[in-house]
């Protein structure tokens, strides 16, 4: 399945995701310095907001919330086309690829090499969490769409229930027990372009939380096997009328 290609795979977004722990005490604003990278000019600020305010336990209306601190938490880069964005934290690292996306070794590089970067910097001794995220969007000509004709997982009504489905969202959460990990799907009807056309969101989430130690080889053997499995899941999602369309 490693070798498994779409020349029109459907992927709007994919997002990499490494959290992990250092013992090094960390500046959030060095850390911004240190990322003064050419391709990736535009930073912002990730904030938390903490609110202080009064609540009611007679009934009475609650008092307005007002915020009492706002702290820089993380960084934002984005590159210079807005398809790719980095972001960055004491304790994670994300990297993300907007449409089109071009295929696994060229996303899985760029992101390598960003977390080489980061890592010298962070400086982290474990892993806490390793995930890998595909958001799929499917575009199926037709005024009618029969769920079955293009999708082998579905949500599914009674034949009792009558009227034409005009909307739905699933969510699944699945073990992967071969890889410690587990699969989070998302199905759903998502507005169309056009009213011949149906528009249908499949989220695949591959995650696994452990406490390992910092292992630069690991953290790329676990997120080439979610990719592959990643394939694999998509595949089965599908029917083979749907996979002709990406060909």
């Amino acid at each position: 399945m490693s070798k498994f290609h779409l020349s029109k795979a459907p992927i709007t977004e994919a997002v990499l995701e490494i959290r992990v722990i250092s013992d090094s005490e960390q500046n959030i604003d060095l850390l911004a310095e240190s990322f003064k990278l050419e391709d990736y000019p535009i930073k912002e600020s990730q904030v938390q907001i903490e609110l202080k305010g009064e609540v009611s336990t007679e009934g009475k209306e609650p008092q307005s919330l007002s915020e009492s601190a706002r702290n820089i938490i993380g960084w934002q880069f984005r590159h210079k086309t807005n398809k790719q964005t980095l972001r960055v934290s004491t304790t994670s690292f994300g990297f993300s690829r907007l449409a089109p996306y071009e295929n696994w070794d060229s996303f899985s590089g760029e992101a390598r090499e960003l977390w080489c970067r980061f890592s010298s910097i962070v400086k982290p001794s474990k892993i806490t969490r390793l995930a890998l995220r595909y958001i799929n969007k499917i575009d199926i000509p037709g005024d009618r769409l029969e769920l079955t004709d293009y999708f082998k997982t579905y949500p599914q009504i009674s034949d009792e229930a009558s009227g034409d489905l005009t909307g739905y969202f699933m969510r699944l959460i699945s073990q992967q027990r071969d890889l410690e990990a587990k699969c989070v799907i998302h199905m759903g009807s998502l507005p169309s372009p056009n009213s011949e056309t149906h528009s249908t969101l499949l989220d695949i989430d591959l995650f696994r939380t452990l406490e390992a130690d910092l292992d630069e080889d690991l953290i790329w053997e676990i997120l080439t096997k979610f990719r592959d499995r990643k394939n694999e899941l998509f595949v089965a999602c599908l029917t083979e009328k749907t996979l002709e369309m990406f060909k």
